[in-house]
């Protein structure tokens, strides 16, 4: 008798489906965006870094691309953590080489835009952050909180 069902009418009685958790077998893996140059194969010591940093490539080969991926990657996590999913890390961009040229400039406007996701190196089969991710803090200008609660003309000090 076969594990997916019975082989003859006969073991059709006496078989019984196995019930199996997919979770339970194979970790889950993060995904994140890998910017590749399209001549290049992809090395295999990539696939183990991965693999050790439970993360699911997204190969992309064009930077303005690769930084879309980011970007929707980094909208679902978010409205994930909105929704009350705890664990949820922003997705990693994932370097194979030192940035040069477009790859450099959208890593650039990456810091620059979304200075919250993290720029990874491949450094031999080791992951390596290229700039370290930074939460961006929000500017408190004590006129603008009052001119939004509907209080224009008073001073930071009435107000305290």
């Amino acid at each position: 008798m076969s594990e997916d069902g019975p082989d003859t009418p006969q073991d059709a009685a006496n078989w019984q489906p196995t019930l199996t958790d997919p979770k339970a077998s194979a970790p889950v893996l993060a995904p994140c965006v890998v910017l590749a140059a399209l001549d290049t194969p992809v090395p295999q010591t990539l696939h183990g870094a991965l693999h050790a940093a439970a993360l699911s490539a997204r190969i992309e080969h064009d930077p303005a691309m690769a930084m879309a991926e980011v970007c929707l990657l980094r909208r679902s996590a978010r409205q994930k953590a909105a929704d009350g999913a705890t664990g949820e890390a922003l997705p990693p961009l994932v370097l194979l080489s030192q940035p040069t040229d477009a790859a450099a400039e959208m890593v650039h406007e990456l810091e620059r835009l979304l200075p919250d996701v993290p720029v990874l190196l491949l450094q031999g089969s080791q992951l390596v952050q290229l700039a370290a991710a930074s939460v961006p803090q929000p500017q408190v200008d004590p006129d603008e909180i009052l001119s939004l609660l509907g209080r224009p003309d008073a001073s930071p000090r009435e107000s305290i």
